[in-house]
């Protein structure tokens, strides 16, 4: 009603988002599972016995999952801690930004604002 007639007194017209916008962001619980965080997990595929020792001829058929398993989850935790890092960065990144608006805006005009931020920010 009033929006339109009036404008901000302040002092500063801008605020940053994380000031009232808070992002969690869920990745794939594999991620964080003990198949790629426990460093004992990956013991197992390097044969490392209980006394320290390495069997360096484990005997595997080729097509054993055993032969290639310590590549596929070094593989999956590099991806998983690259995709954290990203992650983490597009949210830094987003939430350093400023939201700025030079007259008062109504409820549902923020809501929209909010709406195409969260939309542009799952695209990235």
């Amino acid at each position: 009603m009033y929006s339109s007639i009036l404008s901000c007194p302040c002092r500063y017209s801008s605020i940053q988002r994380s000031t009232f916008i808070s992002i969690e962001v869920q990745i794939h619980p594999f991620c964080t599972s003990s198949f790629v965080r426990d460093d004992r997990w990956f013991q197992y595929w390097t044969m490392k016995f209980l006394n320290g020792n390495i069997d360096p001829t484990p005997s595997f058929y080729s097509n054993d999952f055993r032969k290639n398993g310590l590549k596929f989850f070094n593989y999956v935790k590099i991806l998983c801690d690259t995709v954290n890092i990203s992650l983490a960065n597009i949210v830094h990144s987003f939430q350093a930004k400023y939201f700025f608006s030079p007259q008062l805006i109504t409820p549902l005009q923020l809501s929209e604002t909010i709406h195409d931020w969260n939309a542009s920010f799952r695209t990235q």
